[in-house]
C-alpha cells in the first residue's frame, strides 16, 4: 500500500533495483512519476511537468548510469538519471500520442503513437525519432 499514490492514477509500474543503496524501488507512472522504496518509508518524485501522462516505460543502463525512459501522452518521452534524480533528455516529436514504449536492443526503442495509429523507432544514442 502506498499511501502517497492514493488520489493520483497509476498507469504502469516498474521494479528498479537501485545499485548504489542496493534497495527495491517500485517506479508507478501516472500523472506524475513517484518512486517507492519497498521495504522502507524511502521515496521520491521525478518532478518534470509534462504536456500528458506518464504511460508506460523502461529502465536501462548505460555507462553505469540508470536511465528511466517513458513515454507520455503528450508526444515526447522523457528520459531520466536515476541515480541524479533529475530529467536528462526529452525527445520531442510534434502531433503524436505515445502510448507503450519497449527497448528493442541497445540503441533502439519503440513507442506507439494512439493518434496516427502506428510505430516509431527511436535512436537512443542520438536520442531522436528515426522515422
Amino acid at each position: 500500500n502506498f499511501e502517497l499514490t492514493n488520489d493520483i492514477r497509476i498507469f504502469y509500474l516498474l521494479l528498479w533495483f537501485n545499485k548504489n543503496d542496493r534497495e527495491y524501488y517500485v517506479i508507478q507512472l501516472g500523472t506524475n512519476i513517484l518512486i517507492s522504496c519497498i521495504f522502507s518509508d524511502n521515496y521520491f518524485r521525478l518532478d518534470y511537468e509534462s504536456e500528458g501522462d506518464y504511460l508506460s516505460g523502461f529502465i536501462y543502463e548505460k555507462n553505469n548510469i540508470d536511465y528511466l525512459c517513458v513515454s507520455s501522452l503528450g508526444g515526447a518521452i522523457y528520459i531520466f538519471d536515476l541515480s541524479n534524480r533529475k530529467l536528462f533528455k526529452v525527445i520531442s516529436c510534434n502531433e503524436n500520442h505515445f502510448w507503450h514504449i519497449i527497448q528493442w536492443n541497445d540503441k533502439y526503442s519503440i513507442v506507439s503513437d494512439r493518434m496516427n495509429r502506428s510505430f516509431k523507432v527511436i535512436d537512443m544514442e542520438k536520442y531522436q525519432n528515426k522515422i
